[in-house]
Parts: C-alpha cells; structure tokens; sequence
C-alpha cells in the first residue's frame, strides 16, 4: 500500500542546526551552478564548484559538533580509511605534477606547440607545464596539473561535505528532493534544446572547433554522462523508501513524481549520443523490470499503478520510435552494428586514439607523463600509431595537421597521465565502495538504481572523456554516497506507491 504521510517524516528530536542548513545550501549551489555554466567546464565554473563545496564543508563540520555521527561497523570505517588514504595520494601526485615539472610546452601555430626540458627532481613525478587554459588568441583549451588540482577540488569538497553531514532521513530526503528538481528543470531545457537541432550550447555558445551542439555542456557524450545519472537519481526518488521519499504531504505525489521522472527521460534519450541512448534505455528498462518483480499483477487497489506503468512504457516507445534526435542516434548504433568490437570500443577511430594514449603509457608506466598530457604530446605519439594518419587521410583530406585533445577513454588517458599507479588511486574509491554496497545485499530498488547510473557513466568513460569533468564526477561521487545511506537503512522489497 501507499505510505502514508506520517511514514516519511523521520523522527528527529532536534532540528537541524544553522550550520547544517547552511551545508545543504551550499551543497546544492555546488550541484546546480556549474551544471548551468557550460557544465562545468570553464574556470569560473569550476571555481564556483570548489568554493561553495569548501563553505559546505566548512559548514557540515560546524554541524558535526553539534550532531554525533552515528556509529559505523568496523568494515565501513576500514573501508573509508582506504578510499581517504588513496584520494589523497592521488591529490598529492597530482601536487607532485605540478611542482616538479620536468618539461614546460610552448604553443605555437605549426605543430601545436614545442616541449623544453626544465630542471626537476627526478626521484619524484613528474608532469608537463603549459597554459592553464585557452592562451590568448589560442584555438585549444589546454590544462596542466594545476587545472586538474582545481578540478579535483571542485569534485572533492562537496562531496567531503556530504559524507560529513548527518545520515538523517530528513537530510537525505532533501537532498533526493534537491537533485529531482535540478534533473527535471534541467531536462526540461535540455529536451527543448535537443528537439531545436541548435548547435549552440544554451542557444549562446557556439566553436565548430570543438563539435559543440549539446544542451549545457560543451560535448553531447557529457551531456549524457550526466542526464544518466539525473535519470538514476530521478528514478531513485520515485523508489525512495518512505522516510527518505521527497514530498509526503503532497497530493497525487506519484504522478508527479512520474510525470518529473518521465521529463528526465525525454531529456536524456535525445542527446544524440550512442552511449546516453543505450544508458537511457538500459536504466529505464531496469527500473520497468523492478516494478514488475515487486507488485503482482493482481494486487487491490494497483490498477493506476499499471495504467501509469503502460502509459510511461508507451511514452518511451513513442519518442524512441518518432523523435527525430533519437532515430538519428538509432541509425547511428546501426554504423556499428556490423562489428560487435566497435560497440565495446565505441568504433574504430577511438581505438586508434586508445593506441595512442598506450603508447604515452608504455613509455611512463608507473606515475605518468603529467595531468593534461595526451594534447601536449599527441603530435609526438601519434607517429607510433600509423592507423591515425590513415583515418585521417581517409576521412578528412582537408586535415593537415594531426591533433586530438583527447584519447575518447578516460580510463586509458588516465594512464597515460597519471600512470598505472595514479590510476589504481583513482580507482580504489570505487572499489570500495562496490564492496560495501556488497556488504549491504540485499539491495532495495533505489539503491540498485543510483547504483546502476554510477555504474554504467563509470563504464562510459571507457569510451569518452566523461569522467574529468567535474559535475559528472562529482554527481557520480554524490549518487554512490546517497545509493549507500540509503542501503543502511531501506528494506529490499522497498517500491513506489
């Protein structure tokens, strides 16, 4: 049956402190903003992101004081001693890049730019010093160390601050509340920007040097990253257990959960990218199966449950079948189709840039050239890679210069960049945390479905560069933290209405 009003208002003796309010504040100013500016892909974003995560931070220790954490078993207190010690040694290696470069790149308009050696310790990493970002009068958007300490900072603050607030149900029931309404107000513009056809970021923003087209960030690959994750959390409020689900008092709160839930679709099935559009559909499927398991086909009272379910399944099939941005990514997908390897590796273009991004890893295996390599040395790598030039000559004859900014695999590039060992840090914290939601089994629905966004925008990077953007990752870091309070705490067999 429904929950009831009463059964979601968690009984909390105390209200949540100034400071507490103020660290949910930030924290979604953290989330909402730089999602807006370009996706979080200018500096100013990113510092936005940086700083009201740090006030966040600075707020949910304040409320710490205040309200005891509650006590944790000892194999998540092991678990997160493990993810700490890695992301700070993957912080501190990227200090080391940044301090100790061992060669300084100097654009110019031939080949890109020229690489000079510089004085460094050699015991220590090493990276590559060069622009911040675009130099003045300058077509490429570089970035050393020092850029992916700011993205780094912009990912990690608001998360520190949402693992140091409270676990209380009514903390987690408006942060579920903040990010549906930030996914549906976010798609709502995103579908009307994809259906215009508009080539211009926020019908503004336009560089035909970069392929721009998408919605609010600058790639439609990331765009997609992200909507996935917005359809997770969307789907993840809908199935929310009843002390943490959002809006207990309102009327007819399922339809408008689902009609916000189905906004969030529209807005994620038409990005026109291959990968969003299995994502999309992938999570949308997984979410029909789990409330076909859950609630028999004949319960008292469930018949709007089931005219809503084939209503929302109909919808979906009618903009999969008649939407112009999604039969044009379908026919896309078919491109692919006669080569099941392509649609591992996203088509065989991006394994040639894999290759290369192999061969800077070959050379530098254990910390990597430096953060923001892969453009800085793609003219020198690229001749190891024959295949490149050949693609290029092939498809682009006009194209006389070889360049590519990124490897389209953030997993492969991060080797090159921060070696194997870099990466293994990089890495760990999501290693973590899948065994803990392990520990947790069995899992209710909302925690399959957070779980299951993370999962799949992880996978995505293999693919594309959609993990060094900061929003994303952030979102992503954001969901698996939700995704494992909510398994402390939510039985399995938990189901909408």
């Amino acid at each position: 049956s429904s929950p009831t009003p009463s059964d979601d208002r968690s009984a909390v003796p105390n209200p949540l402190p100034a400071s507490g309010r103020l660290a949910l504040a930030a924290l979604v100013a953290a989330w909402v903003v730089p999602a807006w500016w370009l996706g979080a892909f200018t500096v100013g974003g990113q510092c936005f992101a940086a700083g009201a995560g740090a006030v966040a931070t600075a707020a949910a220790l304040a409320a710490r004081r205040t309200i005891p954490a509650p006590a944790s078993d000892p194999a998540a207190r092991r678990g997160g001693r493990i993810a700490l010690a890695a992301l700070g040694l993957f912080v501190a290696l990227l200090v080391c890049q940044a301090l100790n470069p061992d060669r300084l790149f100097v654009p110019d308009i031939r080949f890109i730019g020229t690489l000079r050696p510089l004085d460094h310790l050699a015991w220590l990493p090493t990276g590559i010093a060069s622009p911040f970002d675009r130099p003045a009068r300058g077509l490429l958007l570089f970035g050393d160390a020092r850029r992916h300490l700011l993205i780094a900072a912009a990912t990690l603050l608001p998360l520190a601050a949402l693992a140091l607030l409270p676990r209380r149900s009514a903390i987690l029931r408006t942060l579920l509340a903040a990010l549906f309404l930030h996914g549906v107000l976010f798609s709502a513009f995103a579908f009307a920007h994809n259906l215009s056809g508009s080539k211009a970021v926020l019908w503004l923003v336009t560089d035909a040097n970069f392929h721009l087209g998408a919605p609010q960030f600058p790639f439609k690959n990331q765009q997609a990253a992200y909507q996935i994750l917005l359809l997770a959390a969307a789907l993840a409020a809908w199935w929310a257990p009843a002390p943490v689900r959002p809006w207990a008092t309102l009327a007819r709160r399922d339809l408008w959960l689902g009609l916000g839930t189905g906004l969030v679709f529209l807005g994620s099935v038409t990005t026109r990218s291959r990968a969003g559009l299995l994502g999309t559909v992938l999570l949308a499927a997984g979410a029909g199966l789990l409330l076909l398991r859950s609630r028999p086909r004949r319960h008292p009272g469930q018949r709007h449950l089931w005219r809503g379910l084939g209503l929302g399944a109909a919808l979906a099939l009618a903009a999969l079948v008649l939407l112009p941005p999604v039969r044009a990514t379908f026919a896309r997908l078919g491109e692919l189709a006669h080569d099941p390897a392509s649609l591992i590796s996203g088509g065989s273009f991006r394994r040639i840039l894999h290759n290369v991004a192999w061969e800077m890893t070959l050379d530098r295996p254990w910390f990597g050239h430096g953060a923001g390599c892969y453009l800085l040395l793609f003219y020198t790598y690229q001749a190891r890679v024959p295949a490149y030039m050949e693609a290029i000559r092939r498809d682009h004859p006009d194209t006389n210069r070889p360049l590519h900014t990124h490897a389209d695999g953030d997993w492969l590039e991060f080797t090159a960049e921060y070696g194997l060992v870099g990466t293994a840090l990089f890495a760990t914290p999501w290693l973590v945390w899948l065994a803990a939601l392990r520990r947790a089994r069995p899992l209710a629905p909302a925690v399959l479905l957070l779980a299951g966004g993370v999962g799949f925008v992880l996978a995505h990077g293999w693919i594309d560069f959609v993990l060094r953007n900061p929003a994303i990752l952030g979102l992503a870091g954001t969901l698996a933290l939700l995704a494992l309070a909510i398994a402390r705490r939510a039985p399995a067999t938990t189901s909408p209405a």
